[in-house]
Parts: C-alpha cells; sequence; structure tokens
C-alpha cells in the first residue's frame, strides 16, 4: 500500500512539476527569447507564470478528482468509526446518555458537513473540471507576475472566450478581423505609437522596414506616403519592399515552426519537415504581404480625389486592405491570427483611454476577474482548441 501511494505522488509530482511546470516554461520562453534575440527577466517571470498556470490545469484535471476520492473515502471511515464508538458508548452507559454522547454526535455532524463540502467538489469537478482549473490556474498566474493585470494577455484571454463562447458562426469574421485591426494598428503605429504594447511596436518596426526618420516624416501629417520612399517611385517601392520584408517573415516563422515541431511530439520525416516548409512559406507570404498593403496601399489611396493629407481616419481606412491578406493563410490558423490582432488592436484602444483618463481607469480588480473568468470560459471549451495546447500542453482529453 505505502509503496503504491509513493508511486502515486511520484507520478503526480512528475505530471505536474516536470511536464506540467517545465512544458508551461519552455513554450513561452523559447519562442519569446528567439524572438526577442536575448534574455528578459521579463520573459523568465512571465515563463513561470506559464509553467504555474499549466500546472494548475493539469493538476486539477487529473489529480484533484482522485485526491478528493480518497479524502471522501477516509471520512467515511472516519464516520464508521465513530459510529462504532458511539454505539459502544451508549451500551455502557446506564444514565447520562445524552451527555457522555455529545462529544460524538458534535464530531459526527463536522464529518457530514465535511463530506457534503467534499461531495460538492467532486459534483462540481465532474460538471466543470476544465473551468474549475482555469479559473485557479488564472490566480496562480496572476499571483506570480501582478504585472499581466495591466498586460495584453487579459485581452488576448477575453477574446479568445467570447470567440469559443459564440454560438454565432460569421463567414468571414476572421478576415473581417483582420481589416479593422490592421486600420488601427498602422494608424496608432504612425500617429500614437505610445499606444502600442512596447514589444509589438518594435516587432512591427523591425517588420516596416523604415527607418525612424521616415516614420516620422509621416507622422506629420504629410500629402501623401510616397515621401517615406523617395526617390525609389511607388511599385518600385512596393516590389523591393515585398521582397526584403518576405526574408525578414522567414526570420520570424522559421525558429517558431521549427519549435512547433519540436513540441507537437511528432516523428520528424520527410512529410513533416515537407509540410513544415509548406506551412512556414505560406506564413510568411502572408505576413509580408499583410505590412506591404499596409504601408504601400497609401500610395494609390492619397490618388483618389479629395483625399490629400495623412489623417488618422484616412490611414485607418487604407490600411484595412491589408487584412485581406489573411485569405493567403490556412483557413485553420485565420482565426487565430484574428484573434492575435484584435487583441492587440484593443490594447491599442485601451491605453490610449488609460492615457487620456488615467484617473477613471484603474481596472486591475476587474482585470483580475475577466481574466480568471476568461481562462475558465476558455478551458470549459477545451475541445474548439488546438490540440497542441488542450492535448499536449494541458493534457485535457478531448
Amino acid at each position: 500500500m505505502n509503496n503504491h501511494s509513493s508511486h502515486k505522488k511520484s507520478s503526480t509530482l512528475e505530471r505536474v512539476l516536470v511536464k506540467g511546470f517545465g512544458k508551461g516554461f519552455l513554450v513561452y520562453f523559447l519562442p519569446m527569447t528567439v524572438l526577442r534575440r536575448k534574455f528578459s527577466h521579463s520573459v523568465f517571470r512571465r515563463s513561470v507564470a506559464m509553467g504555474s498556470y499549466v500546472a494548475v490545469v493539469r493538476f486539477v484535471y487529473r489529480d484533484l478528482p482522485s485526491l478528493l476520492k480518497i479524502w471522501r473515502e477516509k471520512l467515511q471511515e472516519e464516520e464508521q468509526e465513530l459510529t462504532v464508538q458511539l454505539k459502544q458508548c451508549i451500551s455502557t452507559s446506564e444514565e447520562n446518555v445524552q451527555v457522555k454522547t455529545h462529544p460524538y454526535n458534535k464530531k459526527k455532524r463536522r464529518l457530514d458537513l465535511k463530506r457534503k463540502f467534499c461531495e460538492f467538489l467532486q459534483e462540481v469537478l465532474f460538471q466543470y473540471r476544465e473551468a474549475v482549473g482555469g479559473f485557479l490556474a488564472g490566480l496562480a498566474t496572476l499571483s506570480v507576475d501582478p504585472s499581466l493585470l495591466n498586460s495584453t494577455l487579459i485581452l488576448w484571454l477575453m477574446v479568445r472566450a467570447a470567440r469559443a463562447s459564440s454560438t454565432v458562426n460569421i463567414p468571414g469574421a476572421a478576415t473581417l478581423g483582420m481589416c479593422l485591426s490592421a486600420g488601427q494598428i498602422l494608424s496608432r503605429f504612425l500617429f500614437e505609437p505610445q499606444d502600442l504594447y512596447p514589444g509589438y511596436y518594435r516587432f512591427l518596426f523591425r517588420q516596416s522596414n523604415r527607418t525612424k526618420e521616415q516614420l516620422a516624416l509621416l507622422g506629420t501629417y504629410p500629402a501623401d506616403m510616397c515621401c517615406a520612399h523617395q526617390p525609389q517611385g511607388c511599385i518600385q517601392s512596393a516590389v523591393t519592399f515585398f521582397m526584403t520584408n518576405y526574408l525578414e517573415s522567414l526570420k520570424v516563422y522559421f525558429p517558431l515552426y521549427v519549435l512547433f515541431l519540436v513540441f507537437s511530439g511528432k516523428d520528424v520525416n520527410k512529410r513533416s519537415i515537407s509540410q513544415l516548409i509548406q506551412n512556414m512559406t505560406r506564413s510568411a507570404l502572408f505576413l509580408s504581404s499583410y505590412c506591404t498593403l499596409a504601408l504601400t496601399s497609401g500610395c494609390w489611396f492619397y490618388r483618389l480625389p479629395n483625399t490629400t493629407g495623412l489623417t488618422k481616419m484616412k490611414v485607418f481606412a487604407h490600411a484595412t486592405v491589408a487584412g485581406l491578406a489573411t485569405l493567403i493563410e490556412r483557413p485553420s490558423r485565420r482565426s487565430e491570427l484574428s484573434a492575435y490582432c484584435v487583441t492587440y488592436a484593443l490594447d491599442s484602444i485601451y491605453r490610449s483611454l488609460k492615457r487620456k483618463y488615467p484617473s477613471i481607469l484603474k481596472l486591475e480588480p476587474i482585470s483580475a476577474v475577466a481574466g480568471m473568468l476568461s481562462s475558465a470560459l476558455l478551458l470549459h471549451h477545451h475541445h474548439l482548441q488546438p490540440d497542441l495546447l488542450t492535448k499536449w500542453l494541458l493534457d485535457i482529453s478531448v
């Protein structure tokens, strides 16, 4: 019995600490370190938070039900022992039976409350095990790294949870979301870059293939966007930009796809490598087309009647065409891309409001509750999430 118990404990520790925390830590730390190309303390801290999230979900999903079962059996054994003791007390007592049995009855009531509470937890876990795991994991993550309360993670969780909970399937919704997000993001990128998440701004700056001076010139509301690529012509500039950006996009996607292949657990063979190359080149084609359309569409837009002069609304209008590049990507990837870009678009709006109205936008408590509830909803609809997240990372059976 002791050997079985110790083996169970070791398997639990292995699942939670090694396979849970370790996977969660690495799946965030490695890609972010590769993208930033340097070690960052903030990335390390968030990797620990991510590891905690995965460990808690795995514990609640796989181990907590069995622990509750053991606790319930132990309570039943205690109740049986107490019943035997109570009967012996009654049979040996000739007078003042009520006084002598009072401690036993009091203990029995406590055991009844514990047993009912245990049964309640078992019933909740039976119906909402994934949601409970998501809620508690969200609490653990925010406790490890409180800075996440003011990060895009909360919005990312809310967007994905809303998408998973929605019963309405709108054709082309992902592409529409990408179009609107592209307009919002580019207008902020040119005129109010402080409203973008710093890490995301650095990523956009690298992909823009523009110098700080050129971007600063566009931020002065010139007559058109052609001034940013002179003396090159518009068509020559667009072709050069696309080719340069495609190479940069390959640098972005190559390490990520290699990591996904390693983490997926698939056998590395000719077929998997061929599929990796196809998906990587397709994703790079999407990203380079997205950036090219966003930054060069203005060359033709401002030639239309009554469109002279950059404004936020005009940039928003012509940059929406960049979202059509989503159609290049695989259909299975479009909704993920849309959720990603919509998150940063909403984050830019939130940062803009917070900058303009700092006294009324102190939402840390609301952010905490929204993050934990969104995490719960997301895992409650785990069957709609990628297998890499549910099966491999969180060990949830669909």
